[in-house]
C-alpha cells in the first residue's frame, strides 16, 4: 500500500509541475522582462526547467540516510542550480543606458552684408562658450563633469566650407579659422543659408544630441532655409539663434523701392509717388526724388524699425516717353553701415495726356465740366444725339461721360438705343471708364428704367422703393378722342396712356376718361399693377364727334375725391378749342381737394390759351407739341415728375458714405467746406457696387463698380448750373471732377498682355498673360522677349506656353541697373506681331545689401525643430537628458550562480547535518 502511494504521490507531483510550468512560464518570462529588463536571445533553452520537476520523484528512490529536511535543502539546491543554468542558456541581455555628448555646429555668415566687425564677435563668443572645455585627443572637448562636447565650425556665404580644428589647438581659436577664411572661395556677394544648413545635416553625428547655432544678419539671397524645417526635425537637430547679439547693431537703413501707381501714367496729368525704406533703428531721413519734369519736394521725417513708406507728393512729366526717376535719401540720425544701398532707381512710362468724350443732353451747358477736366484730359464735347454705336468708336477714349442724356429727345427722337448701350457696355468690359451724370433726363428720370443700361451696366438701380420718395399715386388721364385725334394721334395718345400706366408703381391708382361731346371712363380708377387688363381697355378707344372738356374734368374729379392718395393728379389731352363754361370753377374746387391738373397740347388748332389757364390754376404744368410721337415721353415725363420716382428737388449736402474709407478718388477734396447742391435723381445702390459719396438725405451721391475690366461711375446729382450751380465756385469742384475721371482712365483695349517681372538672387522671370477682345486667351501664338540690359546690351529669347494663354522665360540676373523688355506674340509665318508689350525691372543694388528679413522665419523653424530664438551656450551643450541605450549579455553571471549552487550542493551531500535514517528497500 505504501508502495502505491508514493507512485500516485510522485505522479501527482510530476502532473502539477508540468501544468505549472506550461502556465507559469510565459507568466515568468514577462515578470523578468517588465522588472529586471532581460530580455533573452534563446528563450528556447527555459523549456529545460522541466527537469526540475522530477527531482523530488527521484528523491523517493534516493538510498541516502540523510535526514529528510537536509534532503530538501538539496533539492531546493539543485532545482536553482539547474534554472540557474537554463537561464544561462538562454543567454539573457540587459539593456544599459550611457549619456551621450552632445554636438555644437556653428553656421558663420561671411558674406560681404556682415561686417569685419560682426565676424570678431561671433568668433569672441565661441571662444567664450569653450572656456570651461579642454581639448581631448580625439578633438572633442571634455567639461569639467559629464559627457564630452564635439564642435563643429562652418563658415557660409554663396557657398559654405567646414573649418576643420587644428589638433593643436588646446584651447577654442575659432577667431583664428575664420580669419583665415577666402571670400572669393564663399562667394561672398551672396548668402545661401540652405545650403550651409545641408552641410550640417551631413555633419551631423548619429550617437550625439546635435545643436545648429547660425549666425547671420538674415539676409538670404539664395535658397530657402524654411524648406529644410521637415528635415532637421526628423533627424533630431535643433537650430538656435544666439541671444544678445545682433549683426545689425551697427545699424542699417535701406533704400529699397521707389512705388509708382500701377495702372498707366499719363502726360500732364498728376501722379502719386512714394519710397519705401527699411532699417534697423530708429533714425532720422531726408529722402528727395530726381528725375525730369515737376518732381515732389524733399521729405524729411523719422522712422521706426522695420519697413517705412513715405508719402514723397505728386510728380508731372509734361510728355509722353520712358523716363528714369533716382530716389536718394541721406540718414541725419542714426547709423548706416552702407551707402550703397541709400539710393534706388525706378523707370516709368508715360502716355499721351488721355481723351475724354463729354456726351452732354444739355446743349451750351458742358462749359463748367469741360473747364474743370481741361488742364489735364483733352475734352472732346458732343451733343447727346452723337452717342457712338460701336465700341471700336469708342476706343480712343480713356472715358466716357453720359451727362444728362435721356434715352429719347424732348422731340421724340431716341437717343441711346439699346445698340448703342451695348456697345457702351463692350467698351467698359474692355477697360474703358464710364460716368453718368444725373439731371432731370438722366437715370430713372431720363427713360432708363428697365433697360439694358439699367440691368446690365450702371451700379445703381431706378425701381426706387423707398416710401420718402415715392409717394402713393392716383392719377386720372382725360383723353380727346374727338374726330380731330383719328389716325397716328389718337395711336399715340393710347400708347402714352399705356406707357403712363408702365411709369407708376404696381400699388398705384390710375384711371382713363375718353370725351368727345361726352366723357366715358374707358378704365375705372384701379390698381396700376392691373396692366393687361388697363391695356386692353385702352385700346379699345377710337376717334369720333367733338370736343366738351368739362364732363371729363368732372368724372376725373369725382373718382379722385372719394381716392385716398398721397398725390391725386389728372393730365388731360387735347388737340382742338373747346367751352370754358364752368371750367375755372371746376380747376379751383379740385385744387382745394388737393388734386393737380397738367395738360398736353398737339397740334397747332389748339387753344393754348385755355390750356395753359387749366395748368397754371390746376397747380400742374402744360406742354404743347406739333409732334405726335412725343407724347409718350411727355406722358412718362409727367408722370415720373407727379409720382416723384426719380427727380428729387430740395437742399442736400454731400457726406463721405459710412464704410467708404479712405479712397484715393477723395483724396485732397476739401468735402466739409462742399456747398449744398439743390436737386438729384433717386436711386438705390445694387449689391457689390461701392458707395464713395452720400447725401444728407440717406439717397447715394457718388457710387462705382467694376464691370469687366473697367468701372462705372455714377453721379446722381449734376455737374453745371441747375443743381450744382453753387458748386461751379467751390475749390473742390475742379479737384473732384479730375479724380472721377483718372479714377475710371482706362487700363486695357483690345488685345492685351499682362507683363510681370519677378526677380529672385539669381535671375529674373517674366510671365504673359494675352487676352483678346472678347477677354478670350490668346493660345498658340509665338512670342518672344527682347531684354535690353543695364549696360546696352540686347538679348532674345523664345517664351513658352506652359498654360493657355500663359507664356513664361526668364533671363540671367548680372548686373546692377534696369532690365527693360519688349514682349511681340505673333502668329505662324505672320509679318508683323498681333500684340506687343513692354515692361522695366530696375536692379538697384546687390541683394546683399538688403535689411535681413529672416527674423521670424527663423523663429518658427527654431520652434519646429525644438530649438530656441534667443539660445546661450547652456542650451548648446546640452545632451538634453539623453543617454545611448544599448543591450548587454548576461550569461555569465548566471553560470557563476549555477556553479557557487553545486559547490553548496555537493557539500550538503557529503556532510551529514543530522541523525540519520534508515533507508527503505523496495523490491
Amino acid at each position: 500500500m505504501s508502495h502505491r502511494l508514493s507512485w500516485l504521490i510522485g505522479a501527482g507531483w510530476a502532473f502539477a509541475g508540468g501544468w505549472f510550468l506550461v502556465s507559469g512560464m510565459p507568466v515568468l518570462v514577462d515578470v523578468m522582462q517588465s522588472r529586471w529588463s532581460l530580455h533573452f536571445a534563446h528563450p528556447q533553452w527555459l523549456w529545460l526547467m522541466a527537469c526540475v520537476w522530477m527531482l523530488p520523484v527521484l528523491m523517493w528512490r534516493t538510498l541516502n540516510d540523510l535526514p529528510w529536511w537536509q534532503q530538501g535543502l538539496q533539492l531546493g539546491l539543485r532545482s536553482a542550480m539547474i534554472g540557474a543554468l537554463c537561464i544561462a542558456l538562454a543567454i539573457p541581455q540587459g539593456r544599459q543606458q550611457t549619456p551621450v555628448g552632445a554636438q555644437v555646429i556653428h553656421l558663420v555668415d561671411m558674406s560681404l552684408s556682415m561686417p569685419k566687425a560682426s565676424v570678431t564677435s561671433i568668433a569672441q563668443s565661441i571662444d567664450a562658450s569653450l572656456q570651461r572645455y579642454s581639448r581631448n585627443t580625439d578633438g572633442t572637448w571634455q567639461p569639467a563633469i559629464g559627457p564630452s562636447l564635439q564642435v563643429d565650425l562652418v563658415a557660409f556665404a554663396g557657398q559654405a566650407t567646414e573649418l576643420p580644428w587644428p589638433t593643436t589647438l588646446t584651447k577654442s581659436g575659432a577667431s583664428t579659422l575664420l580669419d583665415a577664411v577666402d571670400h572669393k572661395t564663399l562667394m561672398a556677394d551672396q548668402s545661401d543659408l540652405e545650403g550651409a544648413a545641408n552641410l550640417a545635416l551631413a555633419l551631423a553625428a548619429s550617437d550625439r544630441v546635435t545643436h545648429v547655432v547660425i549666425w547671420t544678419d538674415g539676409v538670404e539671397t539664395r535658397g530657402d532655409l524654411a524648406s529644410l524645417t521637415q528635415r532637421l526635425r526628423i533627424a533630431g537637430i535643433r537650430v538656435h539663434r544666439p541671444k544678445d547679439w545682433s549683426a545689425t547693431a551697427s545699424g542699417e537703413v535701406v533704400v529699397e523701392q521707389i512705388v509708382v501707381p500701377k495702372g498707366r501714367i499719363f502726360a500732364n496729368l498728376p501722379f502719386a509717388l512714394h519710397v519705401d525704406l527699411r532699417s534697423s533703428h530708429k533714425a532720422s531721413v531726408e529722402c528727395q526724388i530726381s528725375g525730369p519734369g515737376q518732381m515732389p519736394k524733399r521729405v524729411r521725417q523719422s522712422i521706426s524699425s522695420g519697413k517705412t513708406r513715405l508719402v514723397m507728393g505728386r510728380a508731372r512729366l509734361r510728355s509722353g516717353g520712358v523716363f528714369d526717376l533716382k530716389a536718394t535719401c541721406r540718414i541725419l540720425k542714426g547709423p548706416d553701415r552702407f551707402e550703397t544701398n541709400n539710393q534706388v532707381r525706378a523707370r516709368v512710362v508715360v502716355q499721351q495726356r488721355p481723351k475724354i468724350l463729354y456726351l452732354e443732353g444739355a446743349p451750351g451747358q458742358s462749359r463748367y465740366l469741360t473747364k474743370a477736366l481741361s488742364d489735364d484730359y483733352e475734352v472732346v464735347v458732343r451733343g447727346a444725339h452723337e452717342v457712338p454705336r460701336r465700341a471700336a468708336q469708342l476706343r480712343p477714349y480713356g472715358a466716357v461721360i453720359l451727362s444728362d442724356v435721356g434715352r429719347i429727345s424732348r422731340a421724340g427722337v431716341p437717343q441711346l438705343t439699346n445698340q448703342e448701350m451695348r456697345a457702351l457696355e463692350s467698351y467698359v468690359r474692355q477697360g474703358g471708364g464710364l460716368l453718368v451724370v444725373g439731371g432731370e433726363n438722366s437715370l430713372g428720370s431720363g427713360g432708363y428704367q428697365g433697360t439694358y443700361l439699367d440691368k446690365h451696366v450702371l451700379p445703381v438701380r431706378m425701381d426706387i422703393d423707398s416710401a420718402t420718395e415715392q409717394p402713393s399715386v392716383a392719377m386720372m388721364l382725360c383723353l380727346d378722342r374727338s374726330g380731330s385725334m383719328s389716325g397716328v394721334k389718337i395711336e399715340l395718345a393710347k400708347e402714352a396712356a399705356r406707357a403712363t400706366a408702365e411709369a407708376l408703381d404696381q400699388e398705384d391708382r390710375i384711371g382713363v376718361i375718353a370725351f368727345d361731346n361726352i366723357a366715358r371712363p374707358t378704365v375705372r380708377l384701379q390698381r396700376a399693377g392691373n396692366r393687361f387688363r388697363i391695356a386692353s381697355r385702352i385700346n379699345k378707344v377710337s376717334a369720333g364727334g367733338g370736343t366738351h372738356i368739362y364732363p371729363a374734368l368732372q368724372q376725373a374729379y369725382q373718382a379722385l375725391e372719394r381716392t385716398e392718395a398721397k398725390v391725386k393728379h389728372v393730365i388731360l389731352l387735347s388737340d382742338g378749342h373747346a367751352s370754358r363754361a364752368g371750367i375755372d370753377a371746376l380747376v379751383q374746387q379740385m385744387r382745394r381737394a388737393a388734386i393737380t391738373v397738367s395738360t398736353v397740347g398737339i397740334g397747332s388748332s389748339v387753344d393754348r390759351d385755355l390750356l395753359e389757364a387749366i395748368a397754371d390754376r390746376g397747380g400742374g404744368r402744360s406742354y404743347f407739341t406739333d409732334r405726335p410721337e412725343t407724347l409718350p415721353r411727355i406722358f412718362v415725363r409727367e408722370t415720373r415728375k407727379v409720382a416723384g420716382q426719380s427727380v428729387i428737388e430740395r437742399r442736400v449736402r454731400a457726406r463721405r458714405a459710412p464704410g467708404a474709407g479712405r479712397v484715393d478718388l477723395l483724396r485732397g477734396v476739401p468735402l466739409r467746406s462742399a456747398p449744398a447742391l439743390v436737386g438729384f435723381v433717386a436711386s438705390k445702390v445694387k449689391p457689390g457696387a461701392e458707395e464713395i459719396l452720400r447725401l444728407s438725405s440717406g439717397a447715394p451721391l457718388l457710387v462705382r463698380w467694376r464691370l469687366g475690366l473697367g468701372r462705372v461711375s455714377v453721379w446722381t446729382s449734376d455737374l453745371k448750373n441747375r443743381w450744382a450751380h453753387r458748386w461751379l465756385d467751390w475749390s473742390g469742384y475742379a479737384i473732384l471732377a479730375r479724380q472721377m475721371i483718372r479714377d475710371l482712365l482706362q487700363q486695357h483695349m483690345g488685345v492685351r498682355l499682362q507683363l510681370q517681372l519677378t526677380k529672385s538672387p539669381e535671375r529674373i522671370d517674366l510671365a504673359v498673360d494675352a487676352r483678346d477682345e472678347d477677354d478670350q486667351w490668346l493660345t498658340g501664338l509665338k512670342a518672344k522677349a527682347i531684354w535690353t540690359l543695364p549696360k546696352g546690351e540686347r538679348k532674345r529669347h523664345a517664351l513658352q506656353e506652359v498654360a493657355p494663354g500663359r507664356y513664361e522665360g526668364h533671363l540671367p540676373l548680372s548686373d546692377v541697373g534696369a532690365y527693360d523688355v519688349r514682349v511681340e506674340l505673333s502668329a505662324d509665318n505672320a509679318l508683323k506681331p498681333i500684340a506687343q508689350g513692354s515692361s522695366t525691372l530696375v536692379h538697384p543694388y546687390p541683394a546683399e545689401f538688403r535689411i535681413g528679413d529672416l527674423g521670424q522665419r527663423m523663429d518658427s523653424i527654431c520652434k519646429a525643430t525644438g530649438g530656441a530664438s534667443k539660445s546661450s551656450p547652456k542650451t548648446w551643450h546640452s545632451n538634453r537628458g539623453k543617454s545611448l541605450q544599448h543591450q548587454q549579455d548576461r550569461w555569465a553571471i548566471w553560470v557563476w550562480i549555477a556553479l557557487g549552487l553545486f559547490v553548496l550542493e555537493l557539500t550538503l551531500r557529503r556532510i551529514r547535518l543530522g541523525p540519520s535514517r534508515p533507508i527503505q528497500w523496495y523490491s
